[in-house]
């Protein structure tokens, strides 16, 4: 009898071990080291595209569409326009294809890598997206990137706020 339980006990104990070890092989190899935060808005085509290109071409990545109607993401978003405005990011024109105004801000996408913010990024064209990804995945920098724009965050304190906003967003 005394056999039969240590023999139950050693099975359970093997068994809950593999699958904390299995467990552990799918956080650690999935694709959700990436999550792409996107600020924008349903009624933006480039903002719809960008979520759309993401999905179909960073398989397996988190990717969080946070709607600007919504006045907690508007207040985020607003918060970190003020901060990159601040630190000279955002002194410069852009514009955005499918927008009215000149000074488009939307998409705004941070890019967090193992939780860790490596780039926010205005607008949306195909191959800068793929530019910022080969850029954030050779490099520990964090950068600012915009059309025509590539300035990277050198300051701790700013990239610290960045970060916690961009988390705080999807928490």
């Amino acid at each position: 009898m005394r056999r039969k339980i240590e023999i139950y006990f050693l099975t359970l104990f093997l068994l809950t071990t593999l699958l904390g070890v299995y467990y552990f092989f799918l956080t650690y190899t999935s694709s959700n080291d990436f999550v792409f935060v996107i600020y924008g808005s349903k009624y933006c085509d480039s903002c719809i595209a960008l979520e759309e290109f993401l999905r179909k071409e960073v398989k397996g990545a988190r990717i969080v569409f946070l709607d600007l109607t919504d006045k907690n993401n508007t207040a985020r978003f607003v918060e970190i326009v003020n901060i990159l405005y601040k630190t000279g990011a955002l002194r410069w024109q852009t514009s955005c294809p499918t927008c009215q105004t000149p000074r488009a801000l939307i998409p705004l996408t941070g890019i967090l890598k193992n939780g860790e913010l490596k780039a926010i990024v205005v607008g949306f064209n195909n191959q800068t997206v793929k530019e910022v990804l080969s850029l954030v995945l050779n490099s520990n920098a964090t950068y600012f990137v915009a059309p025509g724009v590539k300035i990277q965050i050198k300051e701790y304190r700013i990239k610290e706020k960045l970060e916690k906003l961009i988390i705080d967003s999807i928490t």
